[in-house]
């Protein structure tokens, strides 16, 4: 499923050597202790301060900065030694430079929206690290910084910069600790991708349907790296068969690991890439005596058999090693949606590392369920040092895309319709590069902001270490019947309509793609055009029986939507139209009356600008058509 990154500097916190640059590895986070903390700069509301008051959950998250240098946005400003090792944005633009120990001129500048692009040009092994999960900007690498490092963005004549979305994760570690400075030449290194070394613990097992009751058993010391899971892939419905799977593991005699088969491996439905429907999950998983795992099967759920395979390499650890056991633990929130509130994920008393969640989402309304923002709460703290944007944000990608992405920091397995808003959403964030450290408590909490007032569930498997003596308020395990998946497709569609999302359509300039998610359009989402520079053309291509019609168009309007003139077959539909609106809504337009000659006719949005008070990204959404015979 993933490979860590992690910076070398981890495996140097006990005895303070100097050390340089990065290494490919597994997680470390199993053998060290918290000695370095984990937080997050963003564009998050500044009106989030107080919990409890109605600005708790206030969603403004984008275009606020540090402050303003000339015509550059300071996006975090930070004191070394350390290392940045996450940066995301639902909308990267503009300029972006890092001035590293106070330096005038920046190691880094490129323009944002190309940086991945050039990350993975420039080194193979980065396209693992930096990637878009959809419509998401991702960059995970560890720039080092002895002293300070500044990050800022400069928007392009074309850029909004009160429109930004972005996060920046970074470390921090123990004063006097001694990095060297990252140098753009590191991002040149030819890396190798690890492979397992050493798999002298290897077992695996069948759960057969009519077997209530399975384990396997590892003995002497050690570490599982791998459970691969496998299955018939003829088989149906297997997302319901691995909820019919419950496990435990127990390390060393104590039971850290309870969750649904599919939902501990952050597969729920079964996608292990998109490649591949394997399943691999490759948490280093240690122990000093033993390591159990135990399989209770649901026998009254039809299914098919499913085996499970695990690997790993045997290790001596000393009576006095400290080590931290893997934790995976699910729980669940089903309710309403009304009044907003923050979720409670995890709750840890102790010393150890979160290191990722898995969520497996069921929306029964089709409006947008995930502007929720995280809030991670280490040692105590009032305010939470870790406080996001969205939860698909805290997940890589934005927009409430459905596109599926798998990466080494976690994926979009699968959505139910390419409007992942309604039905089941599947995402995983792996936070190996990003770990975040306590040293006596860890919250982790998630508002549910939801745009419906409705009943949804919010099932989430968390991943974390733990050392020895922390423990989690751990929620009472579901019945089998609560733990069932019920069958969720309900796409509605308006009577006569030509659904966009069906149709052939190019622009010359701007990004396009279908964008799901809202409960108002019908079918499975629209046609949706960004960034369009004035100008630039979109075309549609309208298959119909010839003749003459009155046409009505269901368009969207938002406070990032342009003006266009609409034309058919390259003739003017009247005037220019102004799709900017304070609010987030769809309407219809009538055009009036169009031919159709040949079976087919061209629908085209010409850009001609924006409203002064919109958001200047010039944006065009299509739900669908209609042809009134005349």
């Amino acid at each position: 499923m993933f490979i860590g990154l992690i910076v070398e500097l981890l495996h140097h916190y006990q005895d303070g050597r100097t050390t340089k640059g990065m290494v490919l590895s597994r997680p470390a986070c199993a053998f060290l202790r918290p000695d370095f903390t984990q937080r997050q700069s963003s564009s998050g509301s500044p009106l989030s301060k107080t919990p409890g008051n109605e600005a708790w959950f206030a969603n403004d998250d984008y275009g606020h900065y540090l402050r303003q240098e000339g015509n550059e946005y300071v996006m975090a400003d930070l004191k070394g030694p350390g290392a940045v090792v996450r940066m995301w944005s639902a909308n990267p633009m503009g300029t972006l430079r890092m001035y590293f120990d106070g330096e005038s001129t920046p190691r880094v500048k490129v323009p944002m929206r190309d940086w991945v692009a050039q990350l993975q040009k420039q080194n193979s092994v980065l396209k693992n690290f930096a990637f878009w999960a959809g419509p998401g900007w991702n960059v995970y690498f560890p720039f080092l910084y002895r002293n300070s490092l500044k990050i800022t963005m400069e928007p392009g004549p074309k850029d909004n910069a009160n429109g930004l979305y972005y996060h920046v994760g970074y470390q921090t570690y123990r004063p006097g600790l001694s990095v060297q400075t990252f140098v753009p030449a590191e991002l040149d290194e030819k890396y190798e991708l690890p492979e397992l070394a050493d798999q002298s613990i290897s077992d695996s097992i069948t759960l057969s349907p009519s077997q209530k009751l399975s384990s396997v058993k590892f003995s002497g010391s050690g570490r599982i790296q791998d459970i691969h899971l496998n299955w018939n892939y003829g088989a149906k419905d297997l997302h319901k068969t691995l909820r019919s799977i419950w496990v435990t593991g127990t390390f060393d005699g104590e039971t850290t690991v309870s969750a649904p088969l599919g939902d501990l491996l952050a597969a729920p439905f079964g996608h292990g890439s998109v490649d591949s429907m394997e399943v691999h999950f490759t948490f280093d998983m240690p122990f000093k005596r033993d390591a159990v795992f135990t399989f209770e099967r649901n026998t009254a759920q039809q299914g098919d058999p499913v085996l499970v395979q695990f690997s790993g390499k045997k290790e001596s650890y000393s009576d006095l090693q400290e080590i931290n056991y893997f934790h995976a633990d699910f729980s669940r929130d089903r309710g309403k949606t009304r009044p907003m509130r923050d979720m409670h994920w995890l709750d840890v008393k102790g010393a150890g590392f979160l290191v990722g969640v898995n969520l497996l989402m069921q929306s029964p309304d089709r409006a947008w369920w995930g502007e929720g923002d995280e809030k991670i709460y280490v040692d105590g703290e009032s305010f939470p040092s870790t406080f996001g944007t969205g939860t698909e944000d805290f997940f890589n990608y934005a927009w409430g895309s459905p596109v599926p992405y798998w990466t080494p920091s976690g994926s979009q397995n699968y959505t139910t319709t390419s409007a992942n808003s309604f039905g089941y959403c599947n995402v995983s964030r792996f936070m190996q590069m990003d770990p975040i450290p306590f040293t006596k408590s860890l919250k982790f909490d998630m508002e549910m902001w939801h745009w419906a007032d409705c009943v949804a569930t919010w099932d989430r498997t968390v991943y974390w270490y733990g050392a020895k003596g922390a423990t989690a308020d751990r929620q009472t395990r579901p019945s089998w019947k609560d733990l069932e998946l019920p069958d969720m497709v309900d796409i509605i569609r308006v009577k006569g309509a030509i659904e966009a999302e069906g149709l052939k359509y190019s622009a010359t300039a701007g990004a396009t793609e279908i964008q799901g998610g809202f409960s108002e359009v019908s079918g499975d989402g629209q046609i949706w055009w960004q960034d369009a520079p004035v100008g630039a053309k979109l075309t549609v291509e309208v298959p119909h029986a010839d003749g003459e019609y009155e046409l009505t168009i269901n368009a969207c309007r938002a406070r990032d939507y342009g003006i266009h003139q609409l034309y058919w077959n390259g003739e003017k539909l009247g005037e220019p139209i102004d799709f900017y609106d304070d609010s987030l809504q769809w309407k219809q337009v009538k055009l009036g009356k169009v031919r159709i000659t040949g079976g087919k006719s061209i629908l085209t949005a010409e850009c001609v600008g924006a409203n002064a008070k919109a958001v200047q990204r010039r944006m065009f959404g299509l739900d669908y058509l209609l042809l009134k015979k005349l």
